[in-house]
């Protein structure tokens, strides 16, 4: 089964234990089998468990530690500091935008935003990596005088005029792009400028260069990007039964706030066992009850799989009609 977040909820609704696990099947099945905890004592308190599917561990691990910090659960004990995890923050309001380690992403503004990362050491040494192959500058103000970052042939110094916006907004893209995981794009123009560094016998620089893209490799897993100020999203996934002796269905429900996934809600919805409704009845009757008028409504909805034909005039009425976007993945 795929990687992911379970959470273990009392008989109130109410989150007693979050965990993380590479197999989601195989974890939980550990916990009923006493192979986690010995006294049992999640279990007791539990009434039933949820399961959030992520693409990767590592996603595995951001969610958790989000979810707890939102639910606070009374089994988690080691995730309910205030303890942030990394993000890098490209400062696209200055006229020579830097690349900055950040903790607390939503109190900036003018900002476009990677990560989370899992800690400090793997942000920091991407952040160098970046700074050093696009040259990009580190001061917090322009010096008269450029430094010696500049000797090192790591910084453009746009201080002295070495450079101007232009080429360097350029440098700031190709470094954009490199953190959203399309390093391979500009990999032929590091290689040339390797080359030329090495016919130049700036050895230096063509060292980095050849560091540089080796660690591309490393990026070759898609960074997620956040943008401030993104406000309120629903994140929406309907399990239909396949036996049809079951008499409920599930509607999951992630919501994500400025980037981040602030809290999860399993509805469990009874159908009858005679003449279960179709998805597309039981999506009408769900987005009906749950997103009412005096409801607040998300700045954008995802639906997760395709949207039947029956079902758009109904998603049209309910949200396009109000200015709420949906679309399906």
């Amino acid at each position: 089964m795929a990687p992911g977040v379970y959470l273990f909820r009392s008989r109130k609704g109410e989150v007693v234990y979050v965990g993380k696990a590479r197999s989601l099947r195989r974890r939980v099945l550990d916990h009923l089998r006493a192979k986690i905890e010995k006294d049992g004592s999640i279990l007791a308190q539990s009434a039933s468990v949820e399961f959030v599917p992520t693409s990767s561990e590592r996603e595995a691990l951001i969610l958790e530690a989000s979810l707890i910090k939102q639910y606070q659960p009374p089994y988690n004990a080691l995730l309910k500091d205030d303890r942030s995890y990394p993000y890098l923050a490209v400062t696209l309001s200055e006229t020579f935008p830097r690349l900055l380690l950040v903790r607390r992403p939503r109190k900036r503004t003018g900002a476009l935003l990677f990560g989370p990362y899992t800690g400090a050491r793997e942000a920091r040494h991407l952040q160098q990596m970046v700074v050093d192959t696009f040259r990009l500058r580190r001061c917090v103000r322009l010096p008269k005088t450029a430094c010696l970052y500049y000797h090192l042939k790591v910084c453009s110094a746009p201080c002295i005029g070495a450079i101007d916006a232009a080429q360097y907004g350029k440098d700031v893209a190709a470094a954009v792009r490199v953190l959203q995981g399309h390093g391979e794009e500009i990999r032929p123009a590091l290689e040339a400028e390797m080359r030329s560094s090495a016919e130049r016998q700036e050895f230096e620089r063509a060292a980095h260069l050849r560091d540089a893209l080796a660690g591309l490799d490393a990026l070759s897993e898609r960074q997620h990007v956040v943008g401030p100020g993104r406000g309120r999203v629903d994140v929406l996934a309907l399990a239909y039964p396949r036996d049809p002796s079951t008499l409920r269905v599930a509607i999951g429900r992630l919501r994500v706030e400025d980037g981040e996934v602030r809290g999860t809600d399993p509805h469990l919805l009874s159908i009858s066992a005679t003449d279960p409704p179709d998805p597309t009845e039981v999506w009408r009757q769900f987005l009906g009850q749950f997103y009412g008028s005096g409801w607040e409504l998300p700045a954008r909805i995802y639906l997760a799989g395709a949207v039947s034909e029956g079902l758009a005039p109904i998603l049209d009425e309910l949200f396009e009609s109000r200015g709420i976007p949906v679309q399906s993945r």
